[in-house]
């Protein structure tokens, strides 16, 4: 007869795999299981879901000026000598609008505006993208499920 991890009582046989155990002996304590949640930030990994240059109209900047929506973040990459890359956190995602005028209209292109709550960073503005407002609706529904994984909480006047 063995005794029990967890309660101490006295078992004749493994509750898992139905062994008899020896007197004295000790049931194995299995690994704590991990919980749903954990496991499912384990298994998540960032994705790039969109990526995409200034209209050609825009000259220079179009060669040297990369954006980039992930599932966690918008990026604006810019390069050339150097190298700086802006982007906003979409857990800290407030707003985005798109606008175009009349120029742009008449190429297809606009402007998408990221608003987020971080004070260093609080807006990133993509400038003649194609679609911007297929743009938008896709950077509303990244950031909408990212702060749902997150469980970001929001408060008034914030």
């Amino acid at each position: 007869m063995g005794l029990c991890p967890h309660c101490g009582a006295k078992v004749e046989f493994c509750p898992s795999c139905g062994q008899p155990l020896a007197a004295g002996a000790a049931i194995a304590t299995p690994p704590p299981a991990q919980s749903a949640g954990v496991a499912a930030q384990e298994a998540y990994q960032e994705r790039q879901v969109w990526e995409g240059k200034p209209h050609i109209k825009a000259g220079i900047k179009s060669q040297t000026l990369t954006y980039r929506v992930t599932t966690e973040r918008v990026q604006a990459i810019h390069t050339g000598l150097s190298k700086k890359i802006e982007e906003i956190e979409l857990s800290r995602f407030k707003d985005v609008k798109s606008e175009q005028s009349l120029a742009q209209r008449m190429v297809g292109v606009g402007d998408v505006t990221v608003i987020s709550s971080d004070p260093s960073r609080p807006v990133l503005v993509l400038e003649d993208v194609s679609e911007p407002e297929a743009l938008k609706e896709l950077i509303r529904k990244v950031a909408r499920e990212e702060i749902e994984r997150l469980q970001v909480r929001r408060f008034a006047n914030v």
